[in-house]
């Protein structure tokens, strides 16, 4: 089955694309002044996704919380509705309001 794998590979152009090198031996590392940069570049970005985040989920409670305030409303609305049918169940004459 594993020849089978390779033949498709091969076939499709992949034959080198996974394969590692181990990387070059010509790569060199970044000055130390820009992996400072790019940590405290992370960090920031870090700092803002988390400030964003908290900022979402408060802006998300009070939205759910008003969500839940206005269903409470109207379910009062409707019990003092049905109350108010109960109380009226027949006409001026005594006969039953279907």
């Amino acid at each position: 089955m594993h020849d089978y794998e390779e033949d498709l590979e091969e076939e499709a152009g992949y034959d080198g694309y996974y394969s590692d090198d181990g990387g070059s031996e010509n790569e060199e590392l970044p000055p130390k002044e820009e992996l400072e940069y790019l940590e405290l570049r992370q960090k920031t970005k870090d700092s803002i996704r988390k400030k964003w985040s908290h900022d979402v989920l408060s802006i998300a409670k009070r939205i759910l919380e008003a969500e839940d305030s206005a269903r409470n409303l109207d379910a009062s609305v409707k019990d003092s509705d049905a109350t108010d049918l109960e109380v009226v169940t027949s006409g001026p004459m005594g006969d039953p309001i279907v």
